[in-house]
């Protein structure tokens, strides 16, 4: 063992047990020698109370926690009480105190060498468990400090016109992994990534409170998936947070409960293929009369960076419009799992702006791409528009959007995530309080997010794919919900 290699081999260990038990044996020949001498009662305290305050309350705690994960302080509290500095200068201070050393101190010491000598326990690193138990080999190494380094690293401000995360993931194997619906959300400069050398892949992820967010579960190809949850896990448990995600896929759904996560419902997806999409039929009326209505008025359709530049000053009234739509709305804007603006350079996201009878623009919609070769397209993003837009002009937008995305020969348009529309079945790993709350928030919770109106724009577009997307946490908690809300900026 050695500044390099801080672990025992079989033999070291034993060299080190084999010394300690040798030192016990000679303790405990002392103390029986002067066991006249001895006052027991003081003996007994001296040797229980290093377990009462370093040993006993991580115990508790660690058989109470369903996860086995325990507070940093158990762990430091236990390393403090158990070692020979720490009881030597306790023992040091009785003996100033009754005006000289007694046999009865003897409990100490031996306290220490029954531990490491006996039961082969010295401290405890707190990226391991408290109590005995085998570890995978990353985990070890990850404590030993001899796998993160090399293996895993995480980035800040992964967006894609910042670039970070393609410092990691080549723009291919990106663009192969990104199949989550709201995949290119999880790009925004906002959120972290955690991603590993030999596993083609990323996690995107916040901070928040004792929480790690995941957004849209684990970027990776199914083979690759469960190698790299595993790693981000034991990343998280190094850092002390604790794990949870939203807009998990269905097909994660299993992935995540065999990691010990509780998985919910949390809401629905919506898409429309875009090959035979058509404005007519009597479903679709009333969306004809509106968008007839607006074009009535004079309002028009036009693309940043090809109608109009793609410059600042578009950006800017981009912005205005922005500010006072959350004017208007009189709370602050929603944060994690919804779109960003972005910038000029951002060019992989598309910006259909409505200018008035003046050319005043008054509304836009951004579409981001969604990749991979299940559902290929566009996600109809951020939307936005003036308090006195008139009606019809979101729709006007969105159909001279996806009239050009169809000639472009995009197959599907993405409608995006709505939380809390979900039906009323359950998975295995379902938290039934989970599933009332999710009940309760659709039913009341419009204050939070109008989750019927929206779900209700996007079908009537004609949306031919709905998709579950689900919440996961380990363990479920009224913490992990609050962490949600406050990451969110629900509340």
């Amino acid at each position: 063992m050695d500044n390099l290699n801080r672990f025992h081999t079989r033999t070291t260990y034993w060299i080190v047990r084999a010394e300690n038990i040798a030192l016990l044996l000679i303790l405990s020949g002392l103390l029986l020698w002067r066991a006249g001498e001895v006052h027991w009662w003081r003996f007994l305290a001296a040797f229980w109370i290093i377990d009462f305050v370093g040993y006993i309350p991580g115990a508790i705690a660690y058989r109470c926690s369903k996860t086995k994960e325990i507070s940093r302080w158990y762990y430091n509290t236990y390393n403090i009480a158990h070692t020979y500095l720490v009881t030597g200068t306790g023992v040091a201070l009785w003996a100033y105190a009754i005006g000289g050393f007694e046999w009865a101190m003897l409990g100490v010491p031996i306290h220490l060498c029954v531990d490491r000598g006996v039961f082969g326990n010295t401290l405890k690193p707190v990226e391991l468990s408290f109590e005995p138990r085998r570890h995978p080999d990353e985990v070890v190494l990850r404590a030993l400090g001899q796998s993160e380094g090399s293996r895993s690293r995480e980035a800040t401000g992964a967006s894609k016109d910042g670039g970070a995360i393609e410092e990691f993931i080549p723009k291919d194997v990106l663009t192969d992994v990104l199949e989550h619906p709201s995949g290119y959300l999880a790009l925004s400069r906002r959120n972290r990534v955690f991603v590993n050398t030999d596993l083609p892949g990323f996690i995107s992820y916040r901070k928040q409170g004792k929480h790690l967010w995941l957004f849209g579960g684990v970027h990776a190809r199914p083979d690759h998936a469960g190698a790299l949850l595993d790693r981000f896990l034991g990343f998280a448990e190094e850092k002390r947070y604790r794990v949870a995600a939203v807009q998990v896929r269905e097909s994660q759904v299993d992935l995540f409960a065999s990691r010990g996560f509780t998985v919910n419902p949390l809401g629905t997806t919506f898409a429309v293929s875009l090959k035979d999409f058509s404005l007519g039929g009597g479903a679709k009326m009333q969306l004809r009369n509106k968008i007839q209505k607006a074009r009535r008025l004079g309002l028009k359709v036009v693309e940043l960076g090809r109608d109009v530049p793609r410059d600042a000053t578009w950006f800017a009234k981009l912005d205005e419009i922005s500010r006072l739509w959350l004017k208007a709305k009189g709370k602050k804007e929603l944060d994690f799992m919804v779109g960003e603006i972005g910038g000029p350079d951002d060019n992989e996201r598309r910006i259909f702006l409505v200018l008035d009878a003046e050319d005043q623009p008054i509304a836009f919609i951004s579409y981001v791409p969604v990749w991979g070769s299940e559902r290929p397209g566009y996600l109809h993003d951020l939307t936005r528009r003036v308090p006195d837009a008139p009606s019809g002009t979101m729709e006007l937008c969105n159909a001279e959007a996806i009239a050009r995305l169809k000639a472009e020969g995009v197959k599907y348009l993405h409608f995006g995530f709505t939380p809390f529309i979900v039906d009323g079945e359950e998975c295995r790993a379902a938290s039934p309080m989970v599933s009332r709350l999710i009940q309760w928030l659709r039913r009341y919770g419009q204050k939070i997010y109008p989750a019927d109106s929206q779900a209700a724009y996007k079908m009537k577009w004609g949306t031919d794919v709905m998709e579950r997307e689900y919440v996961a946490a380990r363990p479920i908690s009224l913490r992990a919900v609050f962490d949600l809300l406050l990451l969110t900026r629900s509340v």
